[in-house]
């Protein structure tokens, strides 16, 4: 091909990418958005009539394992940390729990190990008969039972020339620097005492980094050795973060609505950005009828789904939202009402 063939071929890709930049560019500056506080079910959805529950500590274990966790923990810097970590995590998850206006009653049963159980995985469920056990004499229609806890810990260690200043000017010396990032893995299950059901079956694994430096390798250890106090920190923010998974959450999302094909769209959209809602939804559902131009009625009856949503009406926003793709082909429309009909399916979960 020659030079000129080549340079026609550049020529005609960069046009077309200039055209395609416009393009997204003008539909872009068509929309705008809104953010909405919306209400989400629970991750693990816990039945109105279960309301009293007992919360055990199964994360020990004995025997050969235990064995090889206390090797384990010599290797890397762990001691006894492990049990104050488990202890304090049950203590969160309860103080959590009994905010729960579902729970009535809460116990928090003595901790139990498992016989060779793995050192960082789940360990076999407990079976029916050792459930019933534990909670017949507590009237508890839930065991909340954490059955993992383990830390492990990665070194990095390094060095690096510094100079310090001194009354003698500056001498330069060797820093030595020690980082220490500490994992803490957990595991949960939850129990239905009466359906012999496993509710829910999470691990949640999170970690923290604890840094120090000296004149020598000693110095640098020295001022990592005390991880007590991140672990327990740490752990009662994951003990937190579990019971919260019980909840209905409060979450922000946006919605894209669009704010130009005609001067009523334009007006309306003034009014959006002044909260004034029920003026651009007027805007808006007369537009639905009184413009002349497809395009106009579909982003008119699209927008009206918005507002719907804004007001709690999720069934006329599936409704308009739904028209709007399959009347007026408006592509939007076909994702916003697989949300709101996800969001009316979800209400049902909600306490």
């Amino acid at each position: 091909m020659s030079k000129i063939g080549q340079l026609k071929i550049q020529f005609m890709k960069k046009e077309y990418i200039l055209l395609w930049s416009f393009i997204v560019l003008g539909l872009a500056s068509c929309k705008q958005q809104v953010y909405l506080t919306i209400t989400q079910p629970a991750a693990v959805y816990l039945a109105p009539e279960l309301q009293s529950a007992a919360v055990v500590n199964r994360s020990f274990t004995t025997g050969n394992s235990k064995v090889i966790d206390i090797l384990e923990k010599g290797l890397t810097l762990e001691g006894d940390i492990d049990k104050k970590g488990a202890q304090q995590i049950i203590t969160s998850f309860f103080d959590q729990l009994s905010l729960n206006p579902q729970m009535k009653i809460i116990k928090i049963l003595d901790s139990l190990s498992v016989v060779n159980g793995p050192v960082a995985n789940f360990p076999n469920p407990l079976n029916w008969d050792e459930v019933a056990d534990l909670t017949s004499g507590n009237n508890a229609q839930l065991l909340f039972s954490l059955e993992l806890y383990d830390t492990d810990t990665q070194l990095k260690y390094g060095t690096q020339k510094v100079n310090k200043a001194t009354p003698l000017g500056n001498i330069p010396f060797v820093q030595h620097t020690a980082t220490v990032t500490t994992f803490i893995k957990t595991g949960w299950r939850i129990y239905d005492v009466e359906t012999k059901q496993i509710i829910d079956e999470f691990i949640l694994t999170n970690d923290f980094v604890s840094s120090g430096s000296g004149i020598t390798p000693i110095m640098a250890l020295a001022a990592i050795a005390n991880r007590e106090p991140g672990v327990i920190n740490l752990s009662s923010r994951m003990g937190e973060y579990y019971a919260s998974r019980l909840l209905d959450q409060q979450v922000s999302v946006y919605r894209t609505f669009y704010k130009k094909g005609s001067d009523a769209l334009k007006m309306a959209n003034r009014k959006a950005e002044v909260k004034d809602w029920k003026g651009a939804g007027e805007i808006w559902r007369k537009e639905m009828t009184a413009s002349t131009k497809s395009k106009t009625k579909g982003r008119a009856t699209y927008n009206m789904a918005i507002y719907e949503e804004i007001y709690g009406n999720l069934d006329q926003a599936l409704l308009y939202a739904q028209e709007a793709y399959t009347t007026y082909n408006i592509k939007m429309g076909k994702e916003y009402a697989r949300i709101i009909q996800q969001r009316i399916n979800n209400n049902q979960y909600l306490k």
